[in-house]
């Protein structure tokens, strides 16, 4: 029995989803015209792109950029053009410039360029994890796919611009019940539609960044993408088998947040709840782009067969919890913060003593219960990567 329309060629955009889907290409001309004309905005990229430059030659850079990005910009007259020219050619170059050792990518010369998928993810930072994957797909000529971001990013209009120029759609979050039921059934038919007009989604695989990256798929992201199918009577297997849902594996060798993260769980843990200040996730997403990442490993997988797991989301969730864990690429601090956090010397040819010393220099600076927060962060990753192989 065919539950689903046949693949449709994209159409104008549905007025259900005004609020939360990404830009056309003549909104995204007209918004990044705007953001041409935005002088604080074009400072903010210029300090950027100058940063660390002789003193002297400051000023002359900044005019400089500033000019080079405002031509840029005025350029753009689709989505795809400010994907390619001022996103990943410009913004994420730099970042990899400055932030990275190497990114690799595997796994994606095995996608289909003629089909659509769900790529659901591990999530560690804000901005780089969708970052990355993106220009994945674009250094392998795949078209980009739409970005799901938390309403709670939404900290001003021109963030909000900035993400739904770049395919970003809005997941509302911290509503009341009812109305949280609502915005995710919303959300789970614009998913509906972006599949029936053969478009891609990445999405993060739980609500929000894994903040001890002990990387646990939710059921329920499972679940509210199937959300649009209830009333149709539809087995959660099928659709997603329909959608092609693929497990992504975001790795980084240094996570410039760690002290941040570790921070807000000590409080956490001391006070029983932990509630962000205005600015928090500006600061976290600031931390992420400008800090020092060491490589970078995004690894995707092939679409998971749910007809094995039927109705059962937990068994569905620990399929892509297998992939995440397993290809999961630990690098020197997080050998060393494991065998710190569990009194070992098991990983100890997995780093030098030039490691440990660069380790010690970024994070014994911090009280003993913050520390531990950052050792837990690292060492998780190789603990779940561990008793995967161990199985």
């Amino acid at each position: 029995m065919n539950f689903f329309k046949p693949p449709l060629p994209p159409v104008s955009p549905d007025d259900r989803f005004d609020d939360i889907r990404s830009y056309t290409d003549e909104e995204t001309a007209a918004a990044v015209r705007k953001l041409a004309a935005n002088q604080s905005f074009l400072e903010t990229v210029a300090a950027y792109f100058s940063a660390g430059k002789p003193a002297l030659l400051q000023p002359f850079l900044k005019k400089k950029t500033m000019k080079a990005f405002f031509s840029l910009l005025d350029a753009v007259d689709s989505v795809d053009s400010f994907q390619k020219k001022v996103i990943s050619e410009t913004v994420i170059a730099e970042i990899k410039r400055r932030t990275v050792g190497t990114v690799h990518y595997s796994g994606f010369e095995n996608l289909d360029p003629s089909e659509r998928y769900i790529f659901l993810s591990n999530h560690r930072d804000i901005v780089c994890d969708a970052a990355f994957f993106e220009d994945g797909m674009l250094q392998y000529g795949l078209k980009t796919t739409e970005i799901a971001f938390g309403s709670n990013l939404l900290i001003n209009k021109l963030v909000e611009t900035l993400i739904r120029c770049n395919k970003g759609c809005i997941v509302y979050r911290g509503l009341e019940m009812r109305a949280q039921y609502e915005a995710y059934f919303r959300f789970s038919a614009y998913i509906e539609k972006l599949m029936n007009e053969n478009r891609s989604l990445w999405i993060a695989h739980s609500p929000g960044r894994s903040k001890d990256a002990s990387y646990q798929t939710h059921p329920a992201v499972l679940k509210m993408i199937c959300l649009s199918q209830r009333e149709k009577k539809c087995p959660p297997a099928e659709y997603l088998n329909f959608c092609r849902v693929v497990p992504v594996a975001v790795s980084y060798g240094r996570d410039p947040a760690a002290p941040l993260i570790a921070k807000a769980l000590v409080i956490e843990e001391r006070e029983g709840s932990y509630e962000k200040s205005r600015n928090e996730d500006l600061e976290h997403i600031m931390s992420g782009v400008t800090g020092y990442k060491g490589d970078v490993h995004i690894v995707v997988g092939s679409p998971i067969d749910f007809r094995p797991f039927g109705k059962n989301t937990d068994a569905a969730a620990a399929e892509i919890d297998r992939f995440i864990h397993s290809r999961f690429v630990p690098g020197a601090f997080h050998y060393i913060a494991y065998d710190r956090m569990f009194s070992t010397d098991r990983f100890t040819h997995m780093y030098t003593d030039e490691d440990e010393a660069e380790f010690d220099d970024l994070y014994r600076r911090y009280d003993a219960a913050v520390y531990r927060k950052i050792l837990l962060q690292y060492a998780n990753p190789v603990k779940a990567k561990t008793a995967e192989e161990e199985k």
